[in-house]
């Protein structure tokens, strides 16, 4: 692909690329064969392989004065020979994303450093993540705003398989880089977690203004670190999943609302928060409280489950298997800006009704914006 794209002076044609973490085996090549990927052998193990080796050697005399002249290729780093002799995958797409101009979209399809048991991710989706913090380094310092390589990058989606027994999911650090490209502004992920993250640049900014995790697990020490350089977040959507087998700590929901109390207090419009439960001991009814939400001074559209404005009350339980909660009123949590609340689940009519107390006196006065309520089944209109 690459020699077709460098022979036909196609390089500003391109504006979505899609990466996967699959290689292809030195046996069996045919270049007659359209190969689709899901056919093709796959070795996770290896960071390059010998069809790239032959292709990347072919064209060496082609390929020598483009990465010279790139800059994200730092010496120190070792990269060129990475490119040009050992024909690494990642280390060869990370250059190949530096030589189109016009890239609007990146997907991310089981690609990266991943949380499992079976290690760290392969030297080769280093090498891409290496030349991604170079790109960004040198976007952040640049005078002339648009001339860097993925100034024109918009969205980036992250996912792959579901979540098996080997516990395989994306690890949100290794992405964190192109957080911080100034034209960015829509990241999705599924199956993410997050690990210690050891990349930082003082003053770095995110102009991200949609972040979407669905069935994944970031701690609320992590989200402090990913969400502390968003300066616009304006629609935050998590999907948590709550099985004994992520691991990673605990993460209290009201921690969550915290750190975008923060970071986007002022900007945030959309919430949707939701948990999937997948263990044998679930966490009772109260734990799942989100907080007010007083705080959240743009917030328009909320999505949440009923149980997310249930907390533990601090009294002796009646019984041992029906402990006593908390249900708040939605004019003591919600800000005045809200228009509209969908419940996705856990609203019986009792709940429901505690939740709503006080609405139809104090709604003028407290949520002067509310049009909509959406409990399961019924939209309630104010």
């Amino acid at each position: 692909m690459l020699r077709d794209l460098l022979a036909s002076d196609l390089l500003c044609y391109p504006t979505t690329i899609h990466i996967g973490d699959r290689t292809l085996e030195s046996t069996g090549w045919d270049d007659d064969r359209d190969y689709d990927w899901r056919d093709l052998p796959v070795d996770r193990t290896k960071g390059h392989i010998s069809a790239v080796d032959q292709a990347l050697n072919s064209m060496s005399q082609d390929l020598e004065p483009l990465l010279t002249a790139c800059p994200y290729l730092k010496e120190q780093d070792a990269l060129k020979p990475c490119v040009l002799k050992e024909g690494d995958v990642g280390a060869t797409l990370g250059f190949l994303l530096t030589l189109l101009p016009n890239l609007t979209s990146i997907y991310f399809y089981d690609y990266g450093s991943t949380s499992d048991d079976y290690g760290s991710a392969s030297d080769g989706s280093k090498n891409l993540n290496t030349i991604a913090r170079n790109i960004v380094a040198a976007s952040q310092a640049s005078e002339r705003p648009g001339t860097q390589s993925l100034s024109k990058l918009t969205h980036m989606t992250i996912t792959g398989s579901e979540r098996d027994e080997t516990g395989t999911t994306r690890d949100l650090a290794f992405y964190w880089p192109f957080f911080h490209l100034p034209s960015l502004r829509s990241l999705r992920g599924q199956y993410m977690n997050a690990n210690d993250n050891d990349w930082s640049y003082a003053r770095l900014c995110s102009y991200i203004e949609e972040l979407d995790f669905d069935q994944s697990f970031i701690d609320h020490r992590s989200f402090d670190t990913y969400l502390k350089d968003l300066k616009n977040l304006r629609k935050f959507r998590y999907n948590r999943v709550d099985s004994i087998d992520w691991g990673g700590g605990d993460c209290p929901l009201r921690h969550l609302v915290q750190s975008l109390v923060q970071y986007a207090g002022n900007s945030l419009q959309t919430l949707d928060v939701s948990v999937d439960v997948y263990t044998s001991k679930p966490a009772h009814v109260g734990s799942y409280f989100v907080g007010t939400l007083k705080a959240l001074q743009a917030l328009e559209y909320l999505i949440v489950g009923g149980p997310m404005f249930m907390e533990s009350a601090n009294i002796q339980p009646s019984h041992p298997a029906l402990p006593n909660i908390r249900i708040h009123r939605l004019i003591d949590l919600l800000p005045p800006s809200i228009v509209r609340v969908d419940f996705t689940s856990g609203v019986e009519r009792r709940r429901g009704t505690a939740m709503l107390a006080g609405l139809p006196d104090s709604k003028k006065e407290h949520l002067p914006s509310l049009k909509a309520i959406q409990f399961p089944n019924r939209l309630c209109k104010t």
